[in-house]
């Protein structure tokens, strides 16, 4: 509480000292140089605006801007602090003053027309920024400068009339596309918002991964969401071959859950074309993408047909382990175990010194031993890990798996002598991986208690 009182004192004195010097200043005799009159009331004038005292500090602005009133600096710090203090009509009077002898200062006539906003007169607060409009027809930052000012104020609608109007100037379909968007968005007119963002990604195709973010964040309902798809639904219709667009569309219905019109559309993207400084991804590539998401999300069913069609529709694919491994793992995670070993199978048979095939080994064996308690079978799986991938992580792990089943047939003896040989594996006595050791030796410890 003293702190808060003594803190209080102290702006207290600053203030009552800034008084006296400015009771001084208001005596010429004071100081022999003006220059230096005008310096000390300039730093005056600073420190009454930042300890929010506007009059006084709008008082010496205006001294300094009567004695000097093409200086720029004191213009605006009055303007400023009569602003602050809502004094419009003195405001108005001063940037009409400064408009005669700078006419063609649009930044000027703009906060004009600002003012007299402000003090209710909105007639003739659109009649200066239509002025301001009419006599740059052609110049994008006066549109921009004008829209601003009137989104300060809300008026939004006047805002989007006013890009509109710069638009239809500029003969360029695409100009202020982002600005509208974003007023759209604001509206919540979310079809008009969808259609400037379109304008804008085909000028800039490169720019999708920005606009799909944009379009995936509005908060759609079963309402909203058909007419926003009808919308870029049209324009893949204007332009069908392109890729940019297609692909847009693909995202939009998989951002939103629509995963079948997703697959169907990046299978058409096999017949679009990408336009001059796009790179335009392998159809395969695409659809291998979308598969590997829709996996990722427990999206099973759709994942499947797509990874599918990508081996059905380019042989040549270059990852078709992998594909085919994402296949077996689908029948795994919806416990079609059948289906899984066959496909697991596959993956050893085709791509033997895969990464892949070793994971297929180890879930190979996983099914075995832990879903058909099947040992002996799983022993075969565990034993081609240990034997054909040295070196891995996976090889102490199918170690360990092989202990297991070893235990499970009965066999301490062997369970015993396949955990004590683990730890002279190389890779377990590293050091890299101290957990894989510390598992080996409770695995050996356990062994031998229950053993006994």
């Amino acid at each position: 509480m003293l702190t808060k009182n003594k803190k209080t004192f102290k702006a207290i004195v600053r203030i009552l000292f800034l008084w006296l010097i400015l009771a001084a200043l208001m005596t010429p005799s004071v100081f022999a140089q003006p220059t230096g009159v005008e310096e000390s009331r300039f730093r005056l004038a600073r420190q009454f605006e930042q300890l929010g005292q506007y009059r006084q500090a709008a008082d010496l602005y205006k001294k300094l801007y009567t004695g000097y009133p093409k200086n720029l600096t004191y213009f605006e710090g009055f303007r400023r602090n009569l602003l602050r203090l809502k004094k419009y009509p003195e405001l108005a009077v001063i940037i009409q003053d400064r408009l005669r002898t700078r006419p063609a200062d649009i930044g000027l006539e703009t906060q004009l027309g600002d003012v007299y906003f402000k003090m209710g007169d909105e007639v003739r607060a659109y009649r200066v920024w239509s002025g301001i409009l009419r006599k740059h027809p052609g110049q994008t930052a006066v549109y921009r400068v004008v829209a601003s000012v009137m989104l300060q104020n809300r008026l939004f609608d006047r805002a989007i009339a006013v890009y509109l109007r710069g638009r239809k100037a500029s003969n360029k379909p695409a100009q202020f596309a982002l600005e509208l968007a974003q007023l759209y968005m604001f509206r919540q007119t979310y079809p008009a918002a969808v259609d400037e963002y379109l304008r804008f990604l085909r000028q800039k195709p490169y720019q999708l991964f920005f606009v799909r973010n944009q379009i995936a964040r509005l908060p759609l309902n079963e309402n909203s969401y058909p007419a926003v798809e009808k919308e870029i639904r049209k324009w893949v219709k204007k332009y069908p071959k392109d890729y940019t667009l297609r692909k847009l569309l693909a995202g939009f219905y998989q951002s939103f859950g629509n995963y079948e019109s997703a697959l169907n559309e990046i299978l058409a993207l096999k017949g679009s074309s990408a336009r001059k400084g796009v790179k335009k991804g392998f159809p395969a590539a695409d659809l291998y993408q979308f598969a590997l998401d829709t996996y990722r999300e427990k999206e099973y069913k759709i994942s499947e047909k797509a990874f599918r069609k990508l081996l059905e529709g380019f042989p040549d694919f270059s990852q078709k382990d992998r594909v085919t491994y994402y296949l077996a793992d689908i029948s795994y995670q919806t416990k079609d175990f059948d289906q899984a070993k066959q496909l697991y199978r596959q993956v050893i048979r085709r791509f033997p010194k895969s990464r892949w095939s070793l994971q297929a080994s180890l879930r190979l064996g996983s099914i075995f031993l832990n879903q058909e308690n099947n040992p002996a079978e799983a022993i075969v799986y565990f034993e081609r890990i240990v034997r054909n991938f040295p070196g891995t992580r996976q090889q102490i792990e199918a170690t360990f798996s092989l202990a297991d089943c070893y235990l499970s047939e009965g066999n301490l003896g062997e369970a015993v002598s396949t955990l004590q040989n683990s730890l002279k594996n190389p890779s377990l006595n590293s050091g890299r991986d101290r957990s894989l050791q510390d598992e080996a030796l409770f695995r050996l410890a356990q062994v031998k208690f229950y053993g006994k």
